[in-house]
């Protein structure tokens, strides 16, 4: 298959692919991500109003969600999320020296319990903003007291505070997205006086770069880690390890790519700019069944308590990076 550039196209509508993918894709997403930080920020509230193992239980149900919802639009690393260090406060990954834990725990330690409210930890380090930070509170060491009434209140109020922070960032990067929003109008209008894209053509790009990375990351950044395949064959913790979120947030990434793919419009306009439209739909035929057979694997494994805890796991993981591999090297080869 040939680029969508090449002499075998047929002309392309880029503003239109673009249109599809942020009505179909990118709104719907971060809607879906907009509602489960706002549940995530009433049950943390209710929380520390009144600690019970019930009432973390159901905090910790609720990150859950919450990571599965990020993880469907983490590939979206353009736009109102590259603003302010947007995507860094959410998840702030990779974290290679531990800064965000150490920073969380030094917070906790503090003496100031009211210094941190969703206004001053805005402030802040990125690394204490988001998920991963909520993730040391919820589920690090000494989560437990959470559920006990006064010894967790200081903790109790700092994850309040993160996930109102959240809920915010989320909120103003919707907004942006919206049909009248700051960054559609900039998305739907590329030219010479456009701050961001120059050509039309640089959204299709912006939009296959997501793509790309999605798997890439997934595979050789998440994966092939944890399973200690890389190059010095060295087992390094998984993704969300101390929640065992990391299959939540591999398999929502697998749905993100696949709904870009399918519901964001990326199939639809390649097979619209090929001459070969049988050929073309036999290659985004093969590629969805290569993405059947990653979510059919990956899906069993986010329902699990601790996957990476499972003596097949590094088995069962394999067989993913083989379709994994395919659907990268035969969309990027044929579509990019």
């Amino acid at each position: 298959m040939a680029s969508l550039s090449s002499g075998n196209a047929q002309s392309f509508d880029h503003l239109k692919l673009a249109e599809q993918a942020r009505r179909n894709f990118i709104v719907p997403s971060y809607e879906r991500l907009q509602k489960r930080t706002q549940r995530l920020r009433a049950d943390t509230v209710d929380l520390c109003k009144a600690p019970s193992s019930e009432h973390l239980s159901t905090v910790r149900d609720a990150y859950r969600d919450t990571i599965d919802a990020w993880g469907r639009v983490e590939m979206i690393t353009f736009g109102p999320i590259a603003e302010q260090n947007r995507f860094e406060r959410i998840f702030f990954w990779p974290d290679r020296k531990g800064i965000g834990s150490r920073q969380v725990r030094r917070l906790l330690a503090s003496s100031g319990n009211d210094l941190i409210t969703p206004g001053s930890l805005a402030k802040m380090s990125v690394a204490v903003q988001g998920l991963t930070a909520l993730e040391v509170l919820l589920y690090g060491k000494g989560s437990s007291d959470l559920a006990v009434p006064v010894n967790g209140q200081h903790r109790c109020n700092f994850a309040a505070a993160v996930a109102d922070n959240l809920t915010r960032i989320v909120g103003r990067i919707l907004r942006s997205w919206s049909d009248d929003g700051r960054f559609t109008k900039i998305w739907n209008s590329p030219g010479e006086t456009n701050p961001v894209y120059l050509k039309s053509s640089e959204l299709t790009l912006e939009l296959i770069k997501a793509f790309d990375q999605s798997l890439e990351s997934v595979r050789n950044r998440r994966i092939v880690p944890a399973l200690g395949l890389g190059r010095t064959r060295r087992k390094h913790r998984p993704i969300l390890w101390r929640s065992k979120l990391s299959m939540v947030l591999i398999h929502a990434n697998m749905l993100g790519a696949k709904s870009l793919f399918s519901n964001g419009g990326l199939a639809q306009a390649y097979i619209e700019s090929q001459a070969d439209k049988d050929k073309a739909h036999s290659t985004v035929t093969s590629i969805d069944s290569e993405f059947k057979i990653v979510l059919r694997a990956t899906g069993p494994l986010a329902g699990m308590p601790d996957p990476f805890g499972r003596s097949d796991i590094k088995t069962r993981l394999i067989a993913v990076g083989f379709p994994l591999k395919s659907i990268r090297g035969r969309a990027m080869t044929e579509i990019g």
